[in-house]
């Protein structure tokens, strides 16, 4: 019996223009929110729904959700891009907003910053620390990669999967997709990319590899391709979460490692130690202010 699970990387928008703390109460602003902390609750599952390119672009929804995950959504940020107290991570809130019609997805994130900024009391500060990381580049003979024959890309139009399989058995994108869709089957991640950029590419391995990705291709283009292989032994949060997926009756991994499989896109991925801009919690407040 094949099981599949389907995961699906989104690009996030460049956060160079969204680092700035803004003061409390600067526009754009949510309608109105609510947020309260909670007392954890069985599973330590967190829910995170709606905003601009969702089913639901008027209301955001978070429910027993630790203030880690929604600064990174907030600042565009990478995991290891943020620092600060532990109890970022443990203590959770609800959190439910209503969106002002119209609102795009930069408009959102700078409105979630100020209403963490208001009700947190945030001190944040920016700085650069080397990690070890990863380098995209072409290869030695050069990129295969074609760029896209589909029309341009619409803003905020989310990925769309099909409720159709291809002859190996693993999910379709529809042909009004953008960006990247992945299943997970007989131990193969098969990874199928429209109108998407390296820098989004990038995204993608960081979220595998565990270890950030600088895009050094100098292609500028975006581009459809495919590419199959083996996410055991990277160390990222999807390959944790494909590595604990049960499998019986499948076999065990296949097909070449992601090293392998962007060599035949004419890629190399490469170790490096890189400068990278991280955003510190200097400080802040279990307990938000009242609503």
């Amino acid at each position: 019996m094949m099981r599949a699970v389907i995961v699906t990387a989104l690009a996030l928008a460049d956060s160079a223009g969204s680092w700035a703390q803004s003061p409390p109460g600067a526009t754009p602003q949510f309608e109105v929110a609510s947020v309260r902390q909670v007392a954890p609750v069985g599973g330590g599952r967190f829910l995170i729904s709606g905003g601009p390119g969702t089913s639901n672009p008027g209301l955001f929804i978070c429910t027993n959700t630790p203030l880690r995950p929604l600064l990174l959504r907030a600042y565009n940020l990478n995991v290891y891009q943020l620092t600060g107290p532990s109890w970022l991570g443990t203590k959770l809130y609800d959190i439910t907003a209503r969106i002002p019609p119209g609102t795009s997805k930069d408009q959102f994130n700078q409105m979630l910053q100020n209403l963490l900024l208001e009700r947190f009391k945030l001190a944040l500060h920016h700085e650069t620390r080397n990690f070890a990381a990863y380098q995209l580049a072409v290869g030695k003979g050069g990129s295969r990669l074609k760029e896209t024959s589909l029309p341009p890309r619409t803003p905020d139009l989310p990925h769309l999967r099909s409720k159709q399989r291809d002859k190996d058995g693993f999910v379709e994108l529809t042909p009004d997709s953008q960006d990247v869709l992945g299943s997970f089957r007989d131990g193969i991640q098969r990874e199928v990319a429209r109108r998407t950029s390296m820098a989004t590419l990038a995204e993608l391995l960081e979220a595998f590899t565990g270890k950030p990705v600088l895009d050094r291709t100098g292609l500028t283009g975006l581009y459809d391709f495919r590419i199959d292989f083996s996410p055991e032994g990277l160390d990222g949060a999807v390959s944790r979460a494909l590595a604990s997926t049960p499998t019986q009756g499948e076999p065990g991994y296949g097909g070449p490692t992601l090293f392998g499989a962007l060599k035949q896109l004419g890629l190399s991925l490469e170790s490096v130690t890189a400068p990278i801009k991280v955003m510190v919690v200097d400080s802040a407040e279990q307990i938000p202010t009242d609503n």
